[in-house]
């Protein structure tokens, strides 16, 4: 889930809860899957056009309905069908505004820092 870049180990939480630190050898992209926790982008809604598109986190699975709990970027929390929701990796959220930042003082810090480090 994380990458420890001075060790260069990632950090890995597992099904059942634990975490481990693993070399990159050993760990393989998966395709993303529907699942509580899950990134998800809402498409193919007729009669809830403006949800498509939208970006959420899946929550508990409703066997008895078929439904997912959703909670999207919103704030809004929908129930929706497995054929609404398109699973995502995290790298798919769309950049908002809120999220730009002028990293070019930092940048410069940054590089003067490791210049002086080496």
């Amino acid at each position: 889930e994380t990458c420890d870049y001075a060790t260069g180990l990632w950090r890995v939480r597992f099904e059942h809860g634990d975490e481990e630190a693993l070399h990159p050898s050993a760990l393989s992209e998966l395709e993303p899957t529907l699942r509580p926790g899950a990134y998800v982008r809402v498409f193919g809604l007729a009669g809830a056009h403006g949800l498509n598109g939208q970006f959420g986190i899946c929550g508990e699975f409703h066997q008895d309905l078929g439904l997912w709990r959703v909670h999207l970027e919103s704030g809004e929390e929908r129930a929706l069908r497995a054929e609404n929701l398109h699973p995502q990796d995290g790298a798919a959220r769309q950049r908002r505004n809120e999220d730009k930042v002028d990293f070019s003082q930092q940048d410069q810090r940054f590089l003067t820092a490791m210049e002086d480090a080496l």
